[in-house]
């Protein structure tokens, strides 16, 4: 889930926090996922190298901490003690299990003080969002497919056009972090910097991750060696 941080109010990284702090991921697993999903960090769980919340400092991990009342205190540290209100732009097309994990966060944003209200968009208009980047609020896409650490962690590089760079981001020590992780061959290096990105990453709240769900594929048990 992305965030406009061109516009208020997520151009301010304590409301970015309040909404990551808001978001209750067991309890998403068991209504939105039925139990088929996995604890997310601030990215999604495909690649070994990427973080859990366990795996963060302190510091960092209680942004990934479901706690409603302590995301109420930071929005109203930014200015906005009665809460915020929002868009959650998204695109209905996508079916079950995504709709009900959008109307889940609408519910669990709501109760932090971010009035996030729904906004589905019929699929060329939702596409046409996405490779604008002309959109309020907040717009949640699907991960399925990005098994490349680059892949996903590129898309947070300012130099990008919006169509990947989804949030607006525009953080001059993350893209540095980016760069050199783009160009080393070092793969030990490499997994260094992936971790220092997501540390960068919840610091500065760039994405909502939601829990990974499960992804299955029925086949005959004649079917050998199949990878997906």
């Amino acid at each position: 889930v992305y965030f406009n941080e061109d516009e208020a109010p997520f151009n301010d990284v304590r409301v970015r926090r309040a909404a990551l702090m808001a978001l209750d991921q067991e309890g998403m697993i068991k209504t939105a996922f039925l139990g088929q999903a996995k604890i997310s960090g601030i990215a999604p769980p495909l690649s070994s190298w990427y973080l859990l919340p366990k795996d963060f400092p302190p510091e960092l991990r209680k942004y990934l901490t479901y706690d409603p009342a302590a995301a109420k205190k930071l929005l109203a540290e930014a200015g906005y003690p009665s809460g915020v209100k929002t868009l959650l732009n998204y695109f209905p097309g996508y079916g079950s299990p995504y709709n009900e994990a959008t109307e889940a966060l609408a519910l669990q944003l709501q109760q932090a003080g971010i009035d996030a209200q729904l906004k589905g968009w019929e699929r060329g208009v939702y596409n046409n969002i996405k490779a604008s980047g002309d959109y309020r609020g907040m717009l949640p896409t699907k991960t399925s497919g990005i098994e490349n650490p680059l892949e996903y962690l590129l898309q947070f590089h300012s130099r990008l056009p919006v169509a990947q760079n989804t949030g607006h981001t525009k953080d001059p020590e993350l893209d540095k972090l980016v760069d050199a992780f783009s160009v080393t061959l070092d793969e030990k290096k490499a997994e260094d910097l992936a971790r220092q990105i997501q540390y960068r990453l919840l610091d500065q709240a760039h994405v909502l991750q939601p829990p990974g769900h499960f992804d299955y594929s029925i086949a005959q048990p004649s079917v050998k060696g199949f990878v997906k």
